[in-house]
Order: structure tokens, then sequence, then C-alpha cells
């Protein structure tokens, strides 16, 4: 009972350290949007041929980046669900340690 306990808290902590991994990937692709958006904007000035196949690959990349963006919001959350059952699950391990610890002094 001990080591699930333990098992599960070490499980819910590696499911916090990757969700802050993907929380970082996501502030890199948040700069990632930023920097497209900057790009777009003086693609918009542009006088030239290229101008419209430009716009249309980065309107891709837009759609690409937003679907990444909800992938990963959808990826975090899963995570600290997960984490959070976890650590209720190594939680009410220990209360029922603490309940079960009275009865069996009796039982001696």
């Amino acid at each position: 009972m001990i080591f699930d306990k333990q098992k599960y808290r070490m499980q819910a902590e590696m499911l916090d350290w990757y969700s802050h991994k993907v929380n970082e990937s996501m502030q890199k692709l948040d700069q990632l949007r930023w920097d497209r958006n900057r790009v777009l904007t003086k693609a918009y000035t542009w006088e030239s041929k290229s101008k419209a196949t430009y716009l249309q690959i980065m309107s891709e990349a837009a759609v690409t980046h937003f679907a990444s963006a909800s992938t990963g919001e959808q990826l975090k959350e899963a995570l600290k669900r997960e984490a959070a059952r976890l650590r209720e699950m190594a939680n009410e391990m220990e209360r029922q340690e603490k309940l079960d610890e009275p009865n069996q002094r009796q039982a001696r």
C-alpha cells in the first residue's frame, strides 16, 4: 500500500513535469503566432506576384497554429486531471490506512 501511494505521487509529479514542458512549448507557439502576424502585416505591403502565394501559405500556417494550440491546451488539461486523480488515489489510500490503523491496534 505504501509503495502504491509513492508510485501514484511519483507518477503525478512526472505528469506535472510534462505539463510544464507542454506549457513551455505553448508559450513558444504563442510567440511564433506573434512573429507570424508581424510578417503577415509586412506581407500585405508587398507588391509582387509571390504575395498571394505567401499569404496563402501564412493562412495555412495560421490554421495549423490554432489546431496545435488547441491540442496543446487539451493535452495540458488532460495531464493536470490525471495528476490530480493520481494524487487523490494516493490520498485516499493514506486516509484508509489511518482509518484501519486503530482497528489493527484493537485487534492486537
